[in-house]
This record gives structure tokens, sequence and C-alpha cells, in this order.
């Protein structure tokens, strides 16, 4: 079906993008073939489900990150994903943390400042798409505040005067756009109450629903 999709998406009269969300051990035992075959746009890792590579397994780690900014992996998936996109169709594929939207979320849930700490330690890394998170009633009843205005505010802390440079070594931005261009934001899903919200750090005023999908922009 994606290579269908994929064939149809270069005669079509408007933009569509393929989507999917693997769990974040890699390589996924459901999509891991289908990603390194077929060419996917975003690819929305589900860091919550599974405790050994969960965002709350890197936060556990670095309890020390906001003071000496080493980051320890302790078991968080990212780079690896990262690592086994390059060479496969979906090289290019932009990847989203996904995290749950309220602390009901058996354990995997990232308080702001946890999140934030986590966006910092990956937001200038090669693949960064953004955060995905799920669900969108769970976000808005989080007692800490709309869980995705609380990202979205974080993110575009980053992209503006959070004191990132994402600038490598030899002056090129690390993931092959330029800072200033870089647009942020977080379009609700209307199809469900139980979609997920995207916030993104790569395509302004879009949804982005996280299943294999398609979508129009």
């Amino acid at each position: 079906m994606a290579t269908r999709l994929r064939q149809h998406f270069q005669t079509a009269t408007k933009q569509y993008i393929l989507t999917g969300a693997p769990q974040c051990v890699v390589v996924d035992a459901n999509m891991g073939s289908l990603i390194s075959q077929v060419q996917f746009d975003v690819i929305f890792v589900q860091y919550y489900n599974t405790p050994q590579c969960s965002a709350r397994n890197w936060v556990n780690a670095n309890t020390n990150f906001a003071m000496d900014g080493v980051e320890r992996a302790n078991g968080f998936t990212y780079d690896i994903w990262s690592n086994f996109l390059s060479g496969t169709a979906s090289a290019n594929a932009k990847l989203y943390i996904g995290v749950p939207g309220a602390p009901d979320a058996g354990g995997f849930y990232l308080s702001p400042d946890e999140i934030s700490w986590l966006i910092k330690a990956h937001f200038c890394k090669a693949n960064f798409g953004g955060v995905m998170i799920w669900e969108a009633t769970s976000a808005e009843n989080n007692p800490h505040g709309v869980y995705y205005n609380i990202v979205k505010n974080i993110l575009n802390w980053y992209q503006g005067d959070g004191g990132l440079s994402c600038l490598n070594e030899r002056g090129i931005e690390a993931r092959g756009t330029t800072v200033s261009s870089r647009m942020v934001s977080a379009t609700k899903p209307v199809l469900s109450k139980t979609s997920s919200w995207i916030v993104s750090t790569t395509h302004p005023s879009t949804l982005l629903p996280s299943s294999l999908t398609t979508l129009i922009r």
C-alpha cells in the first residue's frame, strides 16, 4: 500500500506526505522493513509504552543535564533511529519524539521541565522534526496547562532566543536548513478527539496525524 501511495503522490494535484508511528525499539518489528524500502516523510516514534527505550528512561538518566549538558542515552533510541534511517529510502524523514500528554500515562509522562531538556538535547540533531503528543484530550486536561501549548512554547524558545546554535564546525546548520527558516506550529487535528497533537519545527500550519496515512497539506 505504501508503495502504491508513493506512486500516486507523483501525479497528485496536491501535496501529500507519508507518515508512520513505530515503537521506539530499533528495528521496529512491524514497520522497520517498510520504512527502509519506502520513502516516509515523517516518523512519529512512540517513546512511551516500551520502558527500556522510552523518553522517561532518558530523563531518569539525565537528571544533571541542566547543569552539565552531558547526554546519557540510557537506552533512548533517537540516535539509533537517525542512524537506521541513513542509507534507507526514508533517510530524509523527520523524526518526531512521541510523548504522552498528561501525567496519567502509566509513568511515561514528562513534566514541562523534563521535556524542555529532552528537546534541548535533540533540537539540533539530524532528522529532528518536533514532538508528537498522545493524545489531544489528555493534553488539554493536563494539570500543568495545555500540554501542546507548553511544548510549542519550548520549541519556539529554542528556535528563537533559547541560546541554541545548530551550527557544526564548518558553520553550516546541522540539520541542513537555516535556523531562520524553521517554523514552529501546533495545529489541532479535527478528525477525532483521540487524535494526537503534533508540534513541529518544520511544517508550519500543517496537520500531521500519527499513523500510516496520507495528508493534504
